[in-house]
């Protein structure tokens, strides 16, 4: 598994997603460099590891814990029982929305937070972030048990959106892209898929 150290050497090999779509307040939205994001992620029987590089112009994060989402940060939204919820658009209990922060204006260290479904600190996470003029980079392992209803196995699908929150110098998200076409936070029929490959 990757080194979780903000180091992206570890992912050279690993396949890149970039074709995010504007989904929420799409007006605001400008070009690649005012937001866009290189995400990448693998697992094994103990966790899920992600890393996504986020091009943004203006770094504005003046919040922490379950208030990570008013300021610039990363979502990602799982369902772990597809085939159940085709026809619920709502979130029930096997379904996983997880906020992620490169830290607060004052310096403060990564951090994440359990939206859905428990609302609390996301458990025994290691999470690293870098933050620079021209964006951030979040590097996370997560760990399954934070998930009790995913079977880990070779060809499980998930429904899965990964999306960035931009607020720049306001004082609430004023852009949202996804790696879905579509997204509504309380819509999960709006989510794309993750499939668990095994390839070792």
């Amino acid at each position: 598994p990757p080194v979780i150290d903000g180091n992206l050497d570890d992912w050279e090999f690993f396949e890149k997603f970039t074709y995010f779509n504007p989904t929420i307040k799409k007006e605001n939205y400008t070009n690649a460099q005012d937001c866009s994001g290189i995400f990448s992620s693998c697992w094994d029987e103990n966790n899920y590891y992600f890393f996504i590089k986020v091009t943004d112009d203006v770094y504005n994060q003046p919040f922490t814990t379950n208030l990570i989402n008013k300021g610039d940060s990363v979502v990602l939204v799982f369902d772990s029982e597809l085939e159940k919820d085709f026809n619920i658009p709502f979130l029930n209990n096997d379904d996983y929305e997880i906020d992620f922060s490169a830290g607060d204006n004052s310096g403060s260290s990564a951090e994440s937070f359990v939206r859905w479904p428990s609302n609390a600190p996301l458990r025994n996470a290691v999470i690293a972030s870098k933050k620079g003029s021209g964006g951030y980079i979040i590097e996370a392992s997560i760990p399954w048990v934070n998930m009790p209803t995913a079977t880990i196995l070779d060809e499980t699908i998930f429904g899965f959106t990964v999306s960035i929150l931009d607020t720049d110098n306001l004082e609430s998200t004023e852009l949202v892209i996804s790696s879905s076409k579509q997204f509504d936070f309380n819509n999960v029929s709006t989510l794309g898929t993750l499939i668990l490959i095994d390839v070792g």
